[in-house]
């Protein structure tokens, strides 16, 4: 490699390759968490900022040309929360490169270079933009699923219910698994594959009406379904593969909008909403609500809350 002197922070440097350094450093990432996405958003991030560097003619970046960036990402479409985690991948991959060893030479940008940039920002609070459905809206939509036919209409109609009466994330309904229903005594049970979670925990799973358990039960054993419940139809699918998530809630969507609900803030996330505050008003027990819903953080699962009084009680929620 041929040295470069680099007069600006008065360092002596190699020329610096960034995307061989960007690719060592998302390989060598201990953890991404569970979010397969993560490597594609640190990917995104770390692009956007070398294309910066290539527009500004900015061979090794300094503090200034740092802050010029999010400057920049200020005066675009960017979000203040999208701004934020670029903010963040930056930091990790200069943390990355001020410890990485190249050929017996460490890799120096500007030492801290993040750090000297004095980078400050506030990480927006998430604005909960959905609602529940009215209870018009719940019998519209009871109405709807109930009219549909055939294997597809079965399957809308159970992963609708099964969001509707226990709750479940978008996710969850596409990881869902024959082997998750499980009837233990008088109560029915959907283990869950949490989000953001490799695997099935014990403790993961929401109580559902046994009308619901049973019609889930006949409808994977007419339909020969041993893995994923909801799974493609038709020629060109098959039942090992599951749907995504995204194709859940289009599905979802469509019912909605079959069943004459189009209101702005209702989308598919709205009948988990509306489970949770019908669970709160009934129940009145937020901590029992957080286990149910699968939050990691209570303050997560303060919105549904209306009242304090509190009291346990284990069973499904809206009337089926």
């Amino acid at each position: 490699m041929e040295k470069t002197l680099i007069t600006q922070n008065e360092i002596k440097q190699y020329s610096i390759d960034w995307n061989y350094h960007m690719q060592n450093f998302l390989f060598r990432r201990p953890k991404f968490g569970n979010n397969p996405n993560s490597p594609h958003t640190y990917r995104t991030a770390l692009q956007a900022f070398f294309r910066y560097m290539q527009e500004n003619h900015i061979t090794i970046p300094l503090p200034d040309d740092v802050l010029g960036f999010i400057g920049k990402l200020r005066g675009t479409h960017y979000s203040q929360f999208t701004i934020c985690l670029y903010s963040t991948v930056l930091k990790m991959f200069f943390a990355y490169l001020d410890q990485h060893v190249e050929n017996g030479h460490e890799v120096h940008v500007f030492p801290d270079i993040c750090k000297a940039a004095d980078i400050r920002l506030k990480r927006p609070k998430k604005v909960h933009t959905r609602d529940r459905l009215t209870y018009d809206e719940i019998h519209r939509l009871k109405v709807f699923i109930n009219s549909l036919e055939g294997q597809k209409g079965q399957r809308d109609r159970l992963l609708t219910k099964l969001s509707l009466y226990g709750g479940l994330r978008i996710c969850e309904l596409s990881r869902l698994q024959r082997q998750d229903m499980v009837q233990d005594g008088n109560h029915y049970k959907a283990f869950l594959h949490r989000k953001g979670r490799s695997s099935r925990r014990a403790n993961d799973y929401v109580f559902i009406p046994k009308e619901l358990f049973e019609d889930i039960e006949k409808y994977s054993g007419e339909y020969n379904l041993h893995n994923y419940i909801f799974t493609g139809i038709g020629y060109h699918s098959t039942r090992s593969s599951h749907l995504t998530a995204q194709r859940i809630s289009d599905i979802i969507n469509g019912i909605l909008k079959g069943a004459g609900i189009k209101r702005a803030l209702i989308c598919p996330h709205s009948l988990r909403h509306t489970y949770a505050s019908e669970f709160i008003r009934r129940y009145k027990d937020v901590y029992l609500l957080k286990d149910a819903l699968g939050h990691s953080d209570v303050n997560t699962t303060l919105i549904y809350l209306h009242e304090e009084n509190r009291y346990r009680q284990l069973a499904p929620v809206i009337e089926y």
